[in-house]
């Protein structure tokens, strides 16, 4: 019974709203996005800037989560080069001279074994860099889309009717849902 309502409803209806028309048209996704691209974590400020004040959700929380996994992801890549350059000279220094500087208690062997480790690690490393970059961009773009979307707990339906006053009077009903 109620679906049967529900599509009468809506078949008898002029129009229908499911968010709030007034939206601020300043608000550009694409230079979200595109800000993202500039400098990391610029998209997130543009759309927290940018939000309507009734609709303020802190996305302030955000930058320092972008710079953070920069950050560890930038210095794990430092690390595992600088390792992976000292263990690949050492390697070098007994081959070509047969001394030992550093690392005595490891074989050549073994230390070619930990410098292709070192550099599987500075690859991944620079794959986490492109994650965390590219994630940044993804969020921005998907919160500049969303920027106007209503998420609050005023859930309701309106409904009045609608007098289109042309050559013929018809009477409408228009429902508009907020969500």
């Amino acid at each position: 019974m109620r679906v049967v309502i529900f599509l009468a409803l809506l078949l008898t209806t002029g129009n229908s709203f499911c968010q709030d028309s007034t939206k601020n048209n300043l608000h550009s996704p694409k230079k979200s996005t595109i800000l993202s691209f500039c400098l990391p974590s610029a998209g997130q400020f543009y759309n927290h800037a940018n939000r309507v004040d009734k609709k303020k959700n802190n996305l302030w929380w955000k930058i320092p989560i972008i710079y953070g996994g920069l950050g560890t992801s930038i210095y794990f890549l430092l690390d595992n080069q600088n390792e992976y350059n000292v263990i690949k000279n050492e390697r070098l220094l007994r081959l070509n001279t047969g001394q030992i500087n550093a690392y005595p208690l490891y074989t050549s062997s073994q230390l070619k074994i930990i410098q292709n480790d070192y550099r599987r690690w500075r690859d991944l490393s620079v794959i986490s860099i492109l994650a965390v970059y590219l994630l940044q961009v993804i969020d921005a773009s998907v919160e500049g889309h969303l920027i106007h979307f209503d998420n609050s707990d005023n859930l309701s339906i309106n409904l009045k009717p609608m007098n289109n006053y042309n050559n013929i009077n018809n009477m409408q009903l228009s429902i508009l849902y907020r969500f």
